[in-house]
C-alpha cells in the first residue's frame, strides 16, 4: 500500500504449489490482501488497485460459482464499498508488489493476526487443479504400464505419438470394421499366418499366397508378390508414402487407399466391407 507514493504496509501469503492451486486463485487472494490493508485504514477518500489477471478481475463482476468462488464471495464482502479500477503498466508501485510476491512465493507470509480470516491457515485446494492432476497422473501411469509392455516397441517403430489420442481422433470418421482392422494391423494381432502359428492355429508361418516368406503386415504391404497390381494402383494414388509402413498406418489421408488397397487383394474379405471411393 502506498499513501501519497510512500509506501505504507505490505501483506503476503503462500497460497500453495502449482499441484494444488491455480494462478487465478492465487490472484484472487492477492485482491483480498488488498481489501485487507484498505479496511485497516480509518479514511480512504480515493483509493486505485493494480490487477494484471483479467480472469480474476472480471470474477468480481459475477456472483455464479466457480473455481475458488469462497475467496472471491470473501473479497466481495471486504470490498462493498470500494471503487475498483484496474491496470497494470504505470500504477505506481507494481515493482514493489512483484518484488513481495516473489517473497510470499518462497513461503515469506504475513502472521495470520493480519491477514483476512478466510485467508488464514491453509487455503483449501482447488478442485479443478485436483481433477486435473489426477487425470495427468493416471495417463503418466497408463503410459509407463504401456512402455512395459511388449507391445510397445513395435507400436513406437509405427507411431512416434503412442501411446496417445491422436490414432483415435484420426479413426473415427472411418467404419468400424475398417478401423478395427488398421489396428489389428499396427498391433500384429491380425489373422496372418505368421500371428496364428504363434499361437497354434496354423501348422506353418509362411504366406499361403506366394508360400516364399512368412506372411506378417509388413510382407502384406510391401512385398507380397501375389498383390502387384493392387500395389500400383495405391501408389499411383499416394505416390511414394506405399512404401513407407509408418504412413500407410498412421496418415488418416492415405486410410481410404489402404482399405482399397487391402479390399482389393480380398485377403479380409469376411472382415472388412468394400471402402467408398476416396476423395482425390
Amino acid at each position: 500500500m502506498f499513501k501519497q507514493g510512500v509506501e505504507t504496509r505490505t501483506l503476503r501469503k503462500l497460497v500453495g504449489d502449482e499441484c494444488h492451486h491455480t494462478v487465478y486463485k492465487a490472484e484472487v487472494v492477492g485482491l483480498a490482501l488488498v481489501a485487507q490493508l484498505m479496511a485497516s485504514e480509518n479514511l480512504i477518500k480515493q483509493a486505485i488497485i493494480g490487477a494484471d489477471n483479467q480472469v480474476a478481475i472480471q470474477a468480481l463482476e459475477h456472483l455464479k460459482g466457480t473455481p475458488g468462488q469462497h475467496l472471491v464471495d470473501q473479497l466481495h464482502k471486504r470490498m462493498e464499498e470500494i471503487h475498483n479500477r484496474h491496470g497494470h503498466e504505470g500504477i505506481k508501485g507494481k515493482k514493489r508488489a512483484d518484488k513481495e510476491a516473489k517473497k510470499a512465493a518462497r513461503g515469506n507470509t504475513s502472521p495470520d493476526d493480519q491477514l483476512p480470516i478466510g485467508l488464514r491457515g491453509r487455503i483449501k485446494t482447488s478442485r479443478s487443479v485436483a481433477r486435473q492432476n489426477h487425470f495427468t497422473r493416471i495417463k503418466t501411469d497408463a503410459s509407463k504400464q504401456f512402455e512395459n509392455s511388449p507391445r510397445y516397441p513395435r507400436l513406437h517403430d509405427i507411431d512416434l505419438s503412442t501411446p496417445s489420442s491422436r490414432f483415435r481422433k484420426s479413426t473415427e470418421c472411418l467404419p468400424h470394421e475398417q478401423a478395427a482392422l488398421l489396428i489389428q494391423l499396427r498391433t500384429s494381432h491380425i489373422p496372418f499366418r505368421k500371428y496364428l502359428h504363434r499361437i497354434g492355429k496354423t501348422n506353418s508361418p509362411m504366406c499361403q499366397t506366394c508360400t516364399s516368406q512368412r506372411e506378417t503386415t509388413h510382407h502384406f504391404l510391401m512385398t507380397c508378390p501375389a498383390y502387384p497390381a493392387a500395389r500400383r494402383q495405391m501408389e499411383k494414388r499416394i505416390g511414394r508414402s506405399v512404401r513407407s509402413m509408418k504412413i500407410l498406418l498412421t496418415n488418416p489421408k492415405v486410410f481410404p487407399h489402404l482399405s482399397r488397397y487391402i479390399s482389393s487383394t480380398c485377403r479380409f474379405n469376411h472382415i472388412i466391407t468394400s471402402p467408398s471411393e476416396p476423395e482425390p
